[in-house]
């Protein structure tokens, strides 16, 4: 089976930043799985592998962006998704006796949830940011309000742009 590119990253994308995406998402992937029974571990990785992306994702586009600016931007991603976060982590935890019952079936698919979603967002992010720091005059302003894209349905296509970012494709 060959491996296709992801779609939606944009394709004058510098090879290092693309790298920088898929790294950090496979990286928050992982974070899922202890992430899921300790919040604090969940939100202090997310923003250390935030910040070390767009960072990366910046430079190697050719923005110039203060690391005050990357603090905000990664701050600004954190709250936006931290009510999405907060409320699927309840749900988590009030569906605890149905995976208790069954919990063959139940813990894979709670942490599989929870390493999706931590995968999810952080491509959206890298992906939202290269888009962004590609544009000819950008503006450290411009990224102030990129967290508001991160919370909503995944489309098809977005769903198999992180399957192949994944897969390393």
């Amino acid at each position: 089976m060959t491996k296709s590119a992801p779609k939606l990253l944009p394709a004058e994308l510098d090879p290092g930043a693309t790298s920088a995406i898929r790294k950090a998402t496979l990286a928050a992937a992982g974070l899922g799985v202890p992430g899921l029974f300790h919040p604090g571990i969940d939100e202090t990785g997310m923003a250390a592998i935030w910040t070390s992306m767009v960072t990366v994702v910046a430079r190697r586009s050719g923005a110039t962006v203060s690391p005050a600016t990357i603090t905000k931007l990664v701050t600004s991603a954190l709250a936006s998704v931290a009510a999405y976060t907060l409320g699927s982590k309840i749900l988590t935890w009030l569906a605890l006796p149905l995976i208790a019952a069954f919990p063959v079936a139940g813990v894979p698919a709670v942490v599989a949830l929870n390493s999706t979603l931590n995968a999810l967002f952080t491509y959206r992010l890298g992906r939202d940011c290269a888009q962004r720091f590609s544009r000819p005059g950008f503006t450290a302003r411009d990224a102030l309000d990129v967290g508001r894209h991160l919370v909503g349905l995944p489309t098809v296509t977005e769903l198999a742009d992180l399957r192949d970012v994944l897969r390393g494709a």
